[in-house]
């Protein structure tokens, strides 16, 4: 929209103007009040202090053309930031179909069932999104997997499926807060995100802790069935290690690049993986080994990109 030139009201606060066309767009008008959020690289993100949806949020769905894929229209709905979820079948709802329905509303936080009938259902979203915490979230995935792995010389599949679930409903309370994020800059500022630029790379961080939390069920589960332990501590200790580094770095916006773990350390435990006798566990802690490198990875391209930024923004 082209440069603006700061103005000096009373020798005290500098001022800019905002364009026409835009306010207008908004239905912005004297007085009313914008929302301005700094970036990590110095520029400054406005957004009208009540965010106008690009998105409808309520919507109607048809079973009978979606009953194959209801819970996947369930997320997706959920992820563009939907408040009310109607839900219509010419003849009544089967007993699986509700049972896959309210499967999905149970791992989507601020989800709930408001009305139901024999062919109507009802669904209302009952989250604010600006008071979500993206990197707490995270956290809890990483703090999950850790009961999840120490539980490895005596399973609980009971203690197991509970953490499951739980990374389940964090996960997608990341994924949507983050995708709101683009379009809403109060949402980004409270997700203490603060760069847009980098969202990609926290979708992959919550999809690979999502992953190896599977794995770490299917690990812990094929134990259990086996009447075994895993015979290989250290293991465990280099992933809570380097989830618990990973994952400090990123929360603490450090501006130094992440250090990733030696080559030859993630090696050295791929190779104690792989002579393991059991082929079924071995490939399930050889996925961890795998997501959990991507996590370093991208956590190393987040802080890299942010210090590289700072050294731009310093000239």
């Amino acid at each position: 929209m082209g440069l603006r030139k700061l103005q000096l009201i009373a020798g005290k606060t500098y001022t800019v103007s905002v364009p026409k066309q835009w306010a207008s767009r908004h239905g912005l008008r004297a007085s009313d009040e914008v929302h301005v959020v700094e970036q990590d690289d110095g520029s400054l993100v406005v957004s009208p202090e009540q965010v106008r949806e690009s998105m409808p949020t309520q919507f109607t769905l048809s079973i009978d053309k979606t009953t194959r894929s209801v819970d996947e229209a369930l997320v997706a709905l959920y992820y563009l930031g939907a408040h009310t979820i109607t839900m219509h079948a010419s003849g009544e709802f089967t007993k699986e179909l509700k049972a896959r329905i309210r499967r999905t509303v149970t791992l989507l936080t601020g989800m709930e069932i408001a009305y139901e009938d024999r062919n109507e259902l009802r669904i209302v979203v009952l989250l604010d999104e600006s008071r979500v915490d993206v990197h707490q979230a995270l956290y809890r995935i990483s703090l999950l997997i850790e009961q999840s792995l120490a539980s490895f010389d005596a399973v609980e599949p009971h203690e197991l499926t509970m953490n499951e679930d739980e990374t389940d409903r964090l996960y997608h309370l990341a994924v949507k807060v983050l995708s709101r994020s683009i379009e809403n800059s109060t949402i980004l500022s409270s997700a203490g995100v603060k760069n847009l630029y980098i969202i990609p790379s926290y979708l992959l961080i919550a999809k690979k802790l999502e992953n190896i939390m599977d794995a770490a069920y299917d690990a812990g589960m094929l134990l259990h069935e086996r009447r075994a332990r895993l015979s290989l501590p250290d293991f465990v200790d280099y992933v809570k290690e380097t989830l618990e580094a990973s994952l400090r770095h990123l929360i603490k916006h450090k501006k130094l690049p992440y250090k990733k773990t030696r080559r030859r350390v993630y090696e050295s435990h791929l190779r104690s993986i792989h002579r393991l006798k059991d082929r079924q566990l071995a490939m399930y802690l050889g996925l961890i080994l795998r997501y959990l490198r991507d996590i370093e990875e991208a956590v190393f391209t987040v802080s890299f990109s942010r210090r590289m930024r700072e050294t731009v923004k310093k000239g």
